[in-house]
């Protein structure tokens, strides 16, 4: 044992793993800039004075319990680990932690228990001046710091800090923070809480406990701008309070954070790739039009014929869908025969891929599909009655990010969707001043369909519901065509379509989504087109033999207001 025997010492350092010093009648002044640590112990009668003036950290971690005397802690922390007797004077620029346990306890400067979150224990009575904070923290577990005192606590005013900006809360919690046998008096004057639009922080008290108060003042809808957003929102508000992905949305901590959060939750692309597949459609009846409006000789029965294409689409946001960019390409592959001078019957196969991407949701579909299709012709003079059927198999496979918070997930998901359509058209066959000139109306009726599918994986990750999207459409135009050049054996034409497309149902496309233990909830995709023009314009080149050949490159567009197409066409045909 170190005696000071009434002898006032001042140190610039102490450590050590054991032993003890008695301070009784005189003072130990503790200058220590650099954190140390001491494991041993102090004993001191009530004359007793220990003083730590330097800002360096020092942790008692011994069993100083017999200790009467006065402890000041005028700078830097204390981690009090072990346990301390006497009263211990927590100054305005110092810091007291840990998980041991002290005698009377005054705190002007700042108090944190645990190390870094636990218990202090205060056996006799605690003080908490004006200007005092009590630092706490709450951990990822829901444990929080907690005060025990076996006296009285007497809180003076003071504020209430949570000192962990990182920590995630969950909605309707309460946490014991201090609790005296002796009885609280008094209030603290403030709680200095993280500012999180979904939560709500407040203090609560009982004769003998202070609680800290956790709870969701507003739905997550109150922050939604977009009807994509408010389906969202409310589908997590039917999740549990303890589900993880409610709490990382509770534990959002701006507007703009959380509108972000439910437009990547959404699933947003898998109803926008509904309406990609409806307007696909169009690809297989214009290479079915343009082939049966191809002129051939009267004595020619048989045909084949390739066409393919490349497109690139442009379809805007209604401020609710994001805007979607896509490509498109594929082939053609036809076979017609003629069966008299008025009929012809035909069929195709067709196989591509197309491409949806949707940047603002973080969000890439790619799509590969297969169509075969049947169609038919009948003659009048100059009128002709043409239609057909057709199916496409697609293949979608989806990748996009969802992030809420510290959660951020890669998700992806492949599925079947399809589509079928009938469409018929009525044309008559003029001329004027060289020029062949055909009115036409079209009409046709196309159902797209996506299967149900699952995403993996994440907190995140989307149960998809199958969706089906009719879409009737109508088609008033003109179809020309004019010989440019023409020798014995070939002729240069040029060819131009010009249509006006009117869709006559919702030409917004719908999914219904859940997360794993959410209700239902339906999202809106980007629109496609309502009235489009749809144009077409090339040149043909051809034999004039008795065997046709034939071979076209053409430039083929839609435009409307909120959707733009445009691609370009090269077909070849054999007719014998």
């Amino acid at each position: 044992m170190l005696d000071l025997n009434g002898t006032s010492l001042s140190m610039s350092k102490l450590s050590g793993s054991g032993g003890a010093i008695d301070v009784s009648n005189t003072s130990l002044i503790l200058e220590q800039n650099t954190a140390g640590s001491y494991a041993g112990s102090f004993q001191g009668n009530t004359q007793a004075l220990i003083e730590k003036s330097k800002a360096g950290e020092f942790s008692l971690s011994g069993n100083s319990s017999a200790y009467q005397g006065v402890f000041n802690v005028e700078k830097g922390a204390l981690l009090m680990n072990g346990s301390m007797g006497g009263l211990i004077n927590v100054k305005k620029s110092a810091f007291i932690r840990g998980r041991g346990s002290v005698n009377d306890l005054v705190i002007y400067g700042t108090i944190g228990p645990g190390d870094p979150v636990g218990m202090l224990r205060v056996k006799g009575n605690y003080v908490q001046q004006a200007g005092s904070v009590y630092e706490m923290q709450v951990d990822n577990k829901q444990h929080s710091d907690f005060i025990h005192i076996q006296g009285t606590a007497k809180l003076n005013g003071g504020t209430v800090r949570l000192g962990e900006p990182r920590t995630v809360y969950k909605a309707d919690s309460k946490f014991l923070i201090l609790e005296a046998l002796g009885g609280v008096l008094g209030t603290y004057a403030a709680l200095d809480a993280p500012h999180l639009p979904f939560l709500y922080f407040y203090l609560s008290y009982d004769p003998k406990q202070v609680y800290l108060n956790v709870y969701k003042p507003i739905a997550f809808s109150a922050l939604a701008t977009t009807a994509n957003q408010i389906a969202t929102a409310d589908a997590l508000e039917t999740l549990p309070p303890t589900d993880p992905l409610y709490i990382a949305a509770v534990n959002l901590n701006t507007a703009e954070k959380a509108q972000k959060a439910f437009d990547l939750l959404s699933g947003e692309i898998h109803a926008s790739i509904l309406g990609s597949i409806a307007e696909e459609s169009r690809y297989l009846r214009e290479a079915i039009w343009q082939e049966l409006a191809q002129p051939s000789q009267a004595n020619n029965d048989h045909a084949l014929w390739l066409r393919t294409f490349n497109s690139q689409v442009k379809r805007d946001t209604d401020n609710n869908a994001a805007q979607l960019n896509g490509t498109a390409s594929g082939f053609f592959l036809g076979v017609d025969q003629r069966l008299s001078e008025q009929l012809k019957f035909g069929a195709v196969f067709g196989h591509g891929a197309s491409q949806n991407k949707v940047p603002e949701r973080g969000s890439l579909a790619n799509l590969s599909q297969s169509a075969l299709a049947v169609y038919s012709e009948y003659q009048m003079g100059a009128w002709s009655m043409r239609g057909g059927y057709g199916h496409y198999w697609y293949s979608p496979q989806v990748q996009r990010v969802a992030e809420v918070g510290e959660v951020l997930n890669y998700l992806n998901s492949h599925y079947k969707a399809s589509s079928d359509q009938f469409f018929t058209e009525l044309s008559h066959k003029n001329s004027f001043k060289g020029i062949a000139i055909e009115p036409l109306a079209q009409f046709a009726v196309v159902n797209a369909a996506t299967r149900s599918f699952v995403e993996q994986s994440g907190l995140t990750a989307l149960h998809g519901f199958s969706e089906q999207l009719w879409l009737p459409l109508s088609t008033l135009g003109l179809r020309s065509t004019h010989k440019l050049w023409q020798s014995e054996h070939l002729s240069l034409g040029s060819k131009a379509m010009l249509g006006w497309q009117h869709a006559f149902n919702s030409c917004i496309p719908k999914a219904v989504f859940a997360f794993a233990s959410s209700a239902n909830f339906n999202i809106s995709g980007t629109p496609i087109a309502k009235d489009s023009a749809i144009l077409t314009a090339g040149l043909e080149l051809k034999n004039t033999g008795v065997h046709e050949l034939a071979v076209d490159l053409s430039y083929q567009g839609q435009l409307a207001p909120n959707v733009t197409n445009n691609g370009l066409l090269f077909t070849f045909n054999w007719t014998h």
